[in-house]
């Protein structure tokens, strides 16, 4: 097989560089290193913008971070926030306005003193073996057990957040008393200053994908007080949609991971029969919603089925619609199945667009024809195309891009237990019988979407049939599909990923050379499932950062609540109790470890050393547990990667050895 090389080092560039173009551009990342470009937020006066940069030195004692003042000339004044870090973007963010636009709002994140643990053997390279501040741990240190907020969040805290507010007529800056904890700031002229705050009884848990966490809205100032703002103590996302206080918030505090919202005007919940009743949220990113305001409009990006739709919330008549984008295709030429919405200006929008065989790219559209009419300037959509650029240091030619295969959409046929999920197999040009990759989505409650993934055109032009599958449990098909899951994994989920490739093996390629299964997160453990429950039918298998016993899992994951639900089907977020005998069977029953003497396919391990979502211990017991069986099994490991093993030279290489691996006959 020809090396990838170069294929793999320009799509990974194109990835990256599409993400920092659209965010620097359009929506910037305020906790990115630098946000290169001014960035005018919905919030800000007319006449003023606001941009953060960082500029951090770890274990300096130069270490800042800065609020640049920006006008449409250029730089008014840049301040240094010596105690706190500006956080802007992203969950545990955000920024607002006071009435009169003098002063503004916005999170900080404390910069904590540096503590060290007593050095009982002091000598003089002591100092020198000091860690950076930002790792606040040293063996055998002093210092009470500090809880994080979880995966990709280390050495991060909630608490550790605060409101501060800066006034833009004298340029000070200051903490707001009795805000500690406090996040998405949000202004209702007339009335309160709201913000969010963890409900967390006992224990942190990863925050991470986690959008069902409890949270409570609070009023932060008021006549009287601060204190809880309504009963509910569920929502989520507060947004100002032209004075009007807009919300997500669930019914209940549900098990899963991800799932279905109401939406809420001014604690009013908002009719969504004309949307299917519930959304599912694509992100919960503050600076994304404040971005999507329209006057009296909210648009929202929700999931339905493998697409992003876009629904429109009309905050004075309550109503939603999905928003139609018929006369976008048209002026285009062609239409997407994958696209996101962006940001909404006072004449522009920004959609992010592709399809399983096309990167795709950025479309900036006039307002008039997004909404149906004509543009006025003669320009209705300019599109960019995202492009591959040269990496750093790499010395190979960039190759273009262009799909040797087709894409094959399989619709759901749902009923009971007798289930053929909705699917996509991506049909390599000219190959009779292809062998077969079956890639399926972690989660459980997630999806594998409509969208260009770099992973799967990759392996579809090496000339692999790959085939994606959104499982019962996948998110995008009403709430009830989501609960069926919980307390059968192992079982209905394997069940499908079976189904969908036993349909492939008989309708589309009957004489496949041989199958084989890649997967990461849940997604990996189907995969050691799918080999320990049918080891006759799969050849080779990697997994990546995959769950391979739950009862060794719970102890030492950040989401032992997901150990339990989705092992049992219930979990208890009011009372922490310890896992007992009973309970610690479910979960080894539920487990792929149990079968690792059956297990006949090669098998590639991709682990993370600092994955705190499903710990690296995972995969290295599967890894000891397959060798003492004398399998053939192969393990990499990632010293500085997380749960997503997303860094770019884990990408490349795991990828790589991936096609390597599956290569061989």
């Amino acid at each position: 097989m020809d090396s990838p090389y170069s294929f793999t080092s320009s799509y990974k560039d194109y990835s990256e560089n599409k993400k920092e173009e659209v965010l620097n551009v359009i929506t910037p990342d305020y906790n990115t290193v630098e946000a290169s470009k001014p960035y005018k937020s919905k919030f800000t006066p007319a006449t003023l913008s606001t941009t953060i940069t960082h500029n951090i030195v770890p274990g300096d004692k130069s270490d800042k971070s800065t609020l640049t003042i920006t006008s449409e000339i250029g730089t008014v004044l840049t301040i240094a926030c010596k105690s706190h870090t500006p956080q802007f973007g992203g969950r545990y963010g955000g920024i607002c306005y006071s009435e009169s636009s003098n002063t503004v709002y916005y999170v900080g994140k404390n910069v904590d003193e540096e503590v060290y643990a007593k050095d009982h053997f002091p000598s003089d390279d002591s100092q020198k073996n000091k860690p950076p501040k930002h790792l606040k741990y040293v063996v055998g240190n002093e210092i009470g057990y500090g809880e994080s907020d979880g995966e990709q969040m280390l050495f991060s805290n909630a608490d550790n957040l605060r409101l501060y507010t800066l006034n833009l007529s004298t340029y000070c800056i200051a903490p707001l008393p009795k805000t500690s904890g406090l996040y998405n700031p949000t202004l209702i002229p007339g009335k309160h200053l709201l913000a969010c705050k963890n409900k967390e009884p006992y224990k942190k848990l990863g925050k991470v994908y986690c959008y069902n966490r409890p949270q409570e809205v609070v009023v932060v100032e008021s006549e009287e007080g601060s204190g809880p703002y309504r009963p509910l103590g569920y929502e989520r996302n507060l947004i100002n949609v032209n004075d009007q206080l807009v919300s997500f918030g669930l019914t209940k505090v549900f098990g899963s991971h991800v799932g279905y919202v109401n939406l809420y005007v001014n604690g009013q919940e908002v009719d969504l029969s004309n949307v299917g009743n519930q959304i599912v949220l694509v992100d919960d990113d503050v600076s994304l919603f404040n971005s999507c305001v329209n006057g009296d409009e909210l648009l929202i990006n929700v999931w339905v089925g493998m697409e992003c739709k876009i629904v429109k919330l009309n905050v004075k008549s309550l109503s939603v619609e999905y928003t139609n984008l018929g006369n976008v295709w048209e002026k285009l030429g062609r239409s997407y199945e994958g696209y996101m919405l962006l940001r909404y200006d006072e004449d522009k929008v920004y959609l992010k667009v592709s399809s399983q065989t096309d990167p795709g790219g950025l479309l900036i559209i006039d307002k008039k024809v997004w909404s149906g009419g004509e543009s006025e300037s003669g320009r209705s959509v300019d599109f960019i195309k995202y492009k591959p650029r040269q990496a750093s240091g790499c010395k190979s030619p960039l190759l273009s891009f262009s799909a040797n295969f087709t894409v094959e959409q399989v619709n759901m046929n749902f009923s009971g237990n007798n289930t053929l999920p909705e699917c996509s197999i991506y049909k390599p040009n000219n190959l009779s019988s292809p062998k077969i990759i079956l890639v399926p989505h972690g989660g459980p409650h997630s999806v594998s979407p409509m969208f260009f993934s770099p992973a799967m055109a990759w392996l579809a032009n090496l000339g692999y049939c790959v085939v994606t599958c959104n499982y019962r449990g996948s998110i995008g098909y009403g709430q009830e599909y989501i609960e069926l899951l919980p307390g059968k994994i192992g079982d209905y989920d394997v069940k499908d990923c079976k189904a969908i490739l036993d349909h492939v093996k008989k309708e589309v390629y009957p004489s496949a050379k041989e199958v084989n299964v890649c997967g990461g997160s849940h997604g990996g453990f189907l995969t050691a499932h799918l080999i320990g429950q049918y080891p006759d039918f799969f050849k080779k298998a990697a997994l990546r950062n995959p769950v391979t016993n739950i009862a060794s899992m719970v102890g030492v994951t950040d989401i032992p609540d997901w150990c339990v639900y989705e092992a049992v089907g219930d979990y208890d977020f009011g009372e922490y109790e310890v896992v007992g005998k009973e309970v610690m069977g479910v979960m080894w029953d539920k487990s792929p470890m149990q079968y690792v003497s059956k297990v006949q396919a090669k098998v590639l391990l991709a682990l993370g050393d600092v994955d705190q979502r499903v710990p690296v211990s995972q995969g290295i017991e599967y890894y000891y547990a397959l060798k003492g069986k004398g399998k053939e099994v192969e393990c990499m490991r990632f010293v500085e990667d997380c749960h997503p093993l997303h860094k770019a030279d884990t990408e490349f290489s795991q990828w790589l050895r991936i096609a390597e691996v599956f290569g061989e006959d």
